[in-house]
């Protein structure tokens, strides 16, 4: 099971690496996909755009805090900003 620290990993990325490395993004889709969870269902359930769920997967954008709890919420990881 998939717990608090994917999304301490992620924030420590984006906080220390500010982008430089896309492992953390690659995690969002990893579980994305295992929960067998579309971006589009994804995209309903934290009303975050489509396009923009998938330039953050990608490692093109750097999502905030809110967009990375609605997202943990949807996916049912823990979440805490640090």
């Amino acid at each position: 099971m998939y717990g608090l620290f994917v999304f301490l990993l992620i924030y420590t990325e984006i906080t220390i690496l500010r982008g430089d490395s896309m492992l953390g993004f690659f995690i969002i889709k990893k579980i994305r996909t295992d929960k067998h969870m579309s971006k589009t269902k994804l995209s309903e359930l934290t009303n975050i755009n489509i396009g923009h769920l998938s330039h953050i997967e990608k490692g093109e954008r750097i999502p905030s805090h809110k967009a990375l709890k609605e997202i943990s919420k949807a996916l049912d990881i823990p979440y805490k900003k640090i």
